[in-house]
């Protein structure tokens, strides 16, 4: 039976996640199964971000511009 909040198959691309809600958003959409594409104004925030979400390997890297 499928979790009735999962977003396997899902990607969703989002900003700030850095750090605050932006951080914890895409820890949590990791956890549900998505695929996440986060941006970040560091590049040390994004791979810390990196970091936290290795157990679900459901990222994509975007380096601040």
């Amino acid at each position: 039976m499928q979790h009735p909040f999962s977003l396997d198959g899902h990607t969703i691309l989002g900003s700030g996640a850095g750090r605050g809600m932006g951080l914890e958003s895409a820890k949590l959409l990791a956890k549900l199964g998505a695929t996440v594409a986060m941006t970040s104004r560091t590049e040390s925030q994004i791979l810390s971000l990196i970091h936290i979400s290795e157990p679900t390997r459901r990222y994509a890297i975007s380096y601040a511009v």
